[in-house]
């Protein structure tokens, strides 16, 4: 194979053109047949470390907060979870796995929803919803295009659902290596829980908006740890069911805040990880909504605290977290040495 550079030929009489850094990476493909998506490691999003607006989209704004390489929006009162999104179309085969990765911080407590999803009706999406702290971090979910894909598809986040500020950087987006699997998130920080006040919806579904409830699961001592379900909205919640967890006993449920409820479990010997699944119902709905179709894993010692020994001192201007690695160089001399 060649790599060639066109530049604009014919631009002006004596125009020179520089060109010096050449870099060139990826996985090698023997794959004739065209599919989109792209290889195993490949990185799908143009523009990825928000160098300029370029090639990023959404609700009203949304291109114009990015600035000195980083996504910022500021959502004043909360209201339906699109009506502040950022997005970035992508072709997305279907029913395939992918890793989205992002570094991302907030000055408030609270969540944002990450997914991949067709863009015109109907919509169909796989979503995460990821806590925020006030530090960087990076974020890994993975993702699977369940029955839907093709070449009007999208990376988006969405902001509106809780009022604060929320902060974007090093956005990837790469088809799964065989084996990986779907659903989760790795927040990149093995003490911190992903389910802090995070907000969720029936089955990660953010078009059913009246499922919406905040979600807490977190470490409390050796043997413990606690889930609680508050409202999202007004609409106060009256059910909260656990499922799975097996081995933890339940203990009482604590409905000493209004419209909210919580629920220890215990066990003899602290496990690793936990896998369960949550239920809950709000005062307005007859049935139950549930977490997933099926049940979540969880570290059993994550916290809610913030994680690490930080100190917690955040000045508001701290650079984001370094770019990650590079792929193995595939050119030779690209600095034109030689």
């Amino acid at each position: 194979d060649v790599v060639m550079v066109f530049p604009a030929w014919g631009q002006g009489a004596g125009a020179v053109y520089r060109i010096d850094n050449v870099t060139f990476s990826g996985e090698a493909s023997n794959d004739d047949e065209g599919d989109v998506g792209g290889e195993a490691g490949a990185e799908l999003l143009v523009n990825n470390g928000f160098d300029s607006a370029d090639n990023w989209g959404g609700t009203d704004g949304m291109a114009e907060s990015i600035a000195n390489g980083i996504f910022s929006a500021d959502v004043a009162v909360a209201g339906n979870a699109w009506d502040v999104s950022l997005k970035q179309n992508v072709d997305l085969m279907v029913d395939t796995a992918y890793v989205l990765t992002f570094d991302a911080r907030s000055d408030d407590s609270r969540s944002v929803i990450a997914g991949l999803g067709l863009d015109e009706a109907p919509w169909n999406n796989v979503i995460e919803t990821v806590a925020l702290t006030t530090e960087w971090v990076t974020y890994t979910v993975n993702l699977t295009t369940n029955g839907f894909g093709g070449a009007n598809n999208r990376v988006f986040f969405d902001m509106g659902a809780e009022a604060g500020q929320v902060e974007l950087d090093n956005v990837s987006l790469v088809l799964a290596d065989a084996g990986e699997g779907d659903g989760g998130v790795d927040p990149g920080n093995d003490g911190l829980s992903a389910y802090c006040h995070a907000q969720v919806f029936h089955f990660g579904n953010s078009d059913i908006a009246n499922s919406a409830a905040l979600l807490t699961i977190e470490n409390v001592d050796a043997t413990t740890m606690k889930i609680t379900v508050a409202p999202a909205t007004d609409d106060l919640i009256d059910v909260l069911v656990i499922a799975g967890a097996h081995g933890g006993t339940p203990g009482a449920q604590d409905t000493s805040v209004a419209g909210t409820i919580s629920q220890t479990l215990s066990w003899d010997s602290a496990p690793t990880e936990v896998s369960l699944n949550i239920l809950w119902s709000h005062e307005s709905f007859e049935g139950n909504w549930q977490l997933s179709e099926s049940d979540v894993t969880v570290p059993f010692a994550a916290s809610c605290s913030g994680g690490g020994d930080e100190g917690g001192n955040d000045e508001g201007g701290e650079d984001p977290a370094p770019e990650p690695e590079p792929s193995a160089e595939l050119l030779g001399n690209s600095s034109f040495d030689s």
